[in-house]
């Protein structure tokens, strides 16, 4: 998520640099991006909001559709059986949802 216009332009852009202020939610590893994809959060936010968040593309989640975004993530830690890594990784997305909603910020999933 960018932290200000000047961020959110260089990511739009694909201009990013190491001075670029995010913040961001990091797998550590592919074997963790696919346990969160296996809570079926990833396909319960394309399916609701039409984007396409995957491991091929890059997404951008207008700052309109955050919220939208920030529901799905809690209504799964909610409904799903979570395993520890997978909970603190949607508790992180879910925490940044709050964040960008709050400062109306879109939020990327960048490969």
């Amino acid at each position: 998520m960018p932290l200000d216009d000047s961020a959110k332009h260089s990511l739009l852009c694909g201009d990013v640099s190491e001075s670029t202020r995010v913040e961001s939610v990091e797998f550590a590893s592919n074997a963790e991006f696919y346990a969160a994809w296996n809570t079926g959060v990833f396909r319960a936010i394309n399916a609701e909001t039409g984007l396409m968040i995957d491991d091929f593309e890059n997404e951008v989640v207008p700052a309109q559709l955050v919220s939208v975004v920030g529901r799905i993530v809690k209504s799964t830690m909610e409904s799903v059986d979570l395993d520890d890594d997978s909970w603190e990784i949607l508790q992180k997305l879910a925490d940044l949802c709050a964040t960008a909603k709050n400062s109306d910020m879109p939020l990327f999933f960048v490969l």
